[in-house]
């Protein structure tokens, strides 16, 4: 297992997180998240807005799946 220092990103399965963005954002980790229907997924939401990085959090399957796959391969970005 890498250090978390050397991650991109973490990513909720698409819908979930919960516990897992606060700790990811606790260790400097991009958290993306989908709001969706699912509750763990809108309390990710919430948590990446409230660290500051609104943008994490997208609403549909299409845009977490983009936004997952960017930050994975271009690491020199940031989210939009």
């Amino acid at each position: 297992m890498r250090p978390a220092g050397s991650l991109n990103a973490a990513v909720g399965f698409p819908v979930s997180a919960h516990t897992t963005a606060s700790d990811a954002l606790w260790m400097d980790v991009p958290m993306v998240t989908c709001r969706a229907h699912a509750f763990a997924g809108r309390v990710a939401a919430s948590v990446v807005a409230a660290a500051g990085a609104p943008e994490l959090a997208t609403t549909t399957l299409e845009e977490y799946e983009a936004l997952a796959l960017r930050l994975a391969t271009e690491p020199e970005c940031s989210a939009p």
